[in-house]
């Protein structure tokens, strides 16, 4: 039986992630199952403010903004390696991620269709980002108001529609799992409220 679960949470910016991902964390608090909760990039990058333009314009942009990523993610793997080694191997422990770096890479890259993804794989081989055992990734586009509200919170972004584009997130972490499993669960609007089950179901094997 497995003791460690690592669960992603995928999709467009407003899709429900981080409200599924507590929903699933509260079940696990409930029945005293060890959890940890990994949150998006945007703390560890002390806000979104910080993070690169959406729309990249060169190959050496494109390799900027994964370094600039792969820094970030060197800081959330650093938390999750600590969480773990102050957990019991007797019992099952769970950390629950939000958002994985391909995408972040990915969605800022418009100069070509290779760049994000060759130096998530060589990252991943090395062991250097955090690898899911399932990704939820949740295919439900945020509503016209949801994102106008969200584009007065934050400074304007060229191209920052593709951050709200289910279709995109799909693709790219479609296309890695030819090389990477990242064990994909499509989550639509019907299956949202199945996601804390479906994690129970997977822990009890």
């Amino acid at each position: 039986m497995r003791r460690r679960w690592i669960f992603a949470f995928e999709g467009p910016c407003l899709s429900g992630k981080t409200v599924t991902l507590e929903a699933v964390r509260t079940e696990l608090v409930a029945r005293n199952v060890p959890v940890l909760r990994v949150d998006d990039y945007t703390r560890y990058a002390g806000g979104h403010e910080n993070f690169p333009p959406v729309v990249t314009r060169s190959a050496s942009d494109a390799r900027s903004v994964a370094e600039y990523f792969l820094d970030l993610e060197a800081k959330r793997r650093n938390d999750v390696a600590k969480w773990l080694r102050a957990q019991s191997t007797e019992t099952v422990s769970v950390v629950l991620v939000d958002r994985l770096i391909c995408t972040c890479m990915r969605v800022r890259e418009r100069v070509g269709d290779s760049i994000g993804y060759r130096i998530f794989e060589e990252a991943a081989r090395k062991g250097t980002v955090i690898l899911p055992d399932v990704t939820f990734l949740l295919e439900l586009p945020p509503s016209k108001e949801e994102v106008a509200r969200r584009s007065l919170e934050r400074t304007a972004f060229e191209g920052s529609e593709i951050l709200y584009d289910p279709g995109g997130y799909a693709e790219c972490l479609m296309k890695i799992e030819r090389t990477i499993p990242l064990n994909l669960y499509r989550v639509g609007p019907d299956q949202l409220a199945d996601v804390p089950a479906y994690v129970f179901r997977a822990l009890l094997g």
